[in-house]
């Protein structure tokens, strides 16, 4: 969280005597913002930056390098922590620091390469002439943490010139914890399969166990809780995962048999972690036939053991009459209701009946798939990073609590996706001009990794995540009013949101500082 959303620039210490425009320099940007290497950054030198975050919170920021008339050779950028300010301490907190430099990929329905892929930053790099290059900066606060203001030094060096920038920067670390024990909800899908096509690998061998774990457990530090767990939960290692703390969801794989049903709920129930897990049948019902086969599945799985749930993502009428909504025909089958986003906007019943189900004592999540697009929110890589992240916030201003999302890693040759790293219209089958549906990662094997490589749309997913602990935390400490204020002045409507990175910031430090005084 940005106490003030400024913009530093600052020349090379040693550089000719060209006009400042062509000079090379640097600049803060806010992870909401997507860098292009067209943008100069902010003309007005409005002083220094604060970082706030708080204990147990990841946070990021970028740092733009843009070069002058001339490209900058193997440029170098360190960020170190320093000791407290308030001189309590001579020692620097233990804060991890991580680097990525972002990578492009083509979107040619806009005639332009939107940054998404984030590789680590592990080696110099080159700024072309006239150009600008961001560096994503990751922190991340561990809970115990003392609440204080603590330097980063911020160098931008390249050997070529022999130039330096120092960017002045403080982290502002306030007095509360994040829970460890994430909330919202998240099941999000991973195509294994194509996970193995791309780091060529065979299904079935160790190779092929070392990367589902690899991609499990990275989605789970980004707090996302996919599908499945990546053993079988019957295992001695599936109790590493169930019992992990930021796990939200899991599936029990579906069979057709009462008896496997009752002795799968049974011995997750035994071990407490039953609550968690539910069963996904039939995806996106639209006929009778779809109707019928969730009504039977219910049946049956509601005899096997009443712990056990029952979802079915849905984003229309049934086929046989649009007077009706689902909530007419499965209330009694389902436990978890998961309409689309925009089936809110679609049928006017549609929330009311949602909200009642949720009063019954039943479960109330959303999805998002390739469908809605701009203007409401969805992980588009050519939406600005508003609509990846605001997505929570609007969770919690409507009593959301969980968000489904049909898989991570669609990279699915037989529709044209053959290298993500280039081609991200992922459904071209659906829509040729959709970007990144169904694929929030990037397989790591063509920069040297043996397991996934993130997305800026993940880590905003993840800052989105924090977004609502914030409103969780504020309705704590002062009441769910002051977090539904707080929710409403950022997320007007599902279409009206906040695309302003100063009054995003605003908001969260007005949060973060009732959170503290309201304890």
């Amino acid at each position: 969280m940005w106490h003030c959303v400024v913009i530093v620039a600052l020349v090379v210490l040693a550089v000719g005597s060209a006009a400042f425009a062509a000079e090379p320099r640097a600049w803060f940007e806010p992870s909401v913002q997507k860098v292009f290497p067209t943008d100069t950054g902010r003309s007005t030198i409005l002083g220094a930056l604060c970082v706030d975050a708080a204990r147990n919170e990841y946070e990021s920021f970028q740092i733009v390098v843009r070069a002058g008339d001339r490209p900058l050779e193997d440029v170098r950028v360190t960020v170190e922590v320093g000791a407290a300010h308030d001189g309590a301490s001579a020692t620097a907190p233990d804060i991890p620091v991580r680097l990525y430099l972002p990578h492009y990929v083509p979107c040619p329905n806009h005639n332009r390469d939107f940054p998404d892929p984030l590789p680590p930053l592990t080696e110099p790099f080159r700024v072309e002439a006239n150009t600008s290059r961001p560096v994503w900066v990751e922190l991340y606060i561990p809970p115990d943490t003392r609440a204080a203001a603590y330097p980063l030094k911020c160098y931008v060096q390249t050997d070529r010139h022999g130039g330096l920038l120092y960017l002045p920067l403080d982290l502002c670390v306030a007095d509360f914890v994040l829970p460890m024990d994430v909330e919202p909800v998240t099941t999000f899908g991973l195509s294994e399969g194509f996970v193995f096509g791309q780091h060529g690998v065979e299904a079935g061998t160790a190779e092929a166990q070392a990367l589902r774990q690899a991609y499990y457990e990275f989605l789970l530090e980004h707090y996302v809780s996919a599908y499945y767990l990546p053993v079988d939960l019957k295992s001695p290692q599936a109790a590493k995962y169930l019992n992990d703390p930021r796990l939200t969801s899991y599936v029990i794989p579906w069979k057709e048999d009462e008896a496997y049903l009752r002795d799968i709920a049974t011995y997750l129930d035994e071990r407490g972690r039953l609550d968690k897990g539910y069963l996904y049948v039939v995806d996106e019902p639209i006929n009778r036939d779809s109707y019928d086969r969730i009504q039977a599945a219910a049946e049956l799985i509601h005899r096997a053991h009443p712990g056990l749930r029952l979802t079915a993502p849905f984003f229309r009428a049934p086929d046989w009459d649009d007077r009706l909504t689902t909530f007419d025909v499965l209330t009694g089958s389902l436990d978890i209701w998961c309409p689309n986003e925009h089936y809110f906007d679609q049928n006017p019943r549609a929330y009311e009946q949602f909200r009642e189900r949720q009063a019954a004592g039943e479960t109330g999540w959303w999805y998002v798939c390739c469908g809605p697009g701009a203007p409401y929110n969805n992980f588009f890589v050519d939406m600005d990073g508003f609509a990846h992240r605001l997505i929570f916030t609007q969770m919690y201003r409507l009593g959301v609590t969980g968000l489904l999302y049909w898989t991570t890693t669609y990279w699915n040759p037989a529709v044209g996706t053959k290298d993500p790293w280039t081609d991200m219209a992922t459904v071209k089958d659906i829509n040729p001009a959709i970007y990144g549906d169904g694929s929030l990662l990037y397989p790591g094997k063509p920069v040297g990794i043996d397991g996934p490589v993130g997305s800026i749309r993940l880590k905003l997913i993840r800052e989105g995540i924090e977004d609502y602990q914030y409103l969780r935390l504020l309705a704590e400490a002062r009441g769910e009013e002051a977090a539904l204020r707080a929710a409403r002045a950022l997320c007007k409507s599902l279409t009206e949101y906040c695309h302003d990175a100063e009054q995003l910031e605003r908001v969260r430090t007005k949060v973060a500082r009732e959170i503290v005084e309201g304890r």
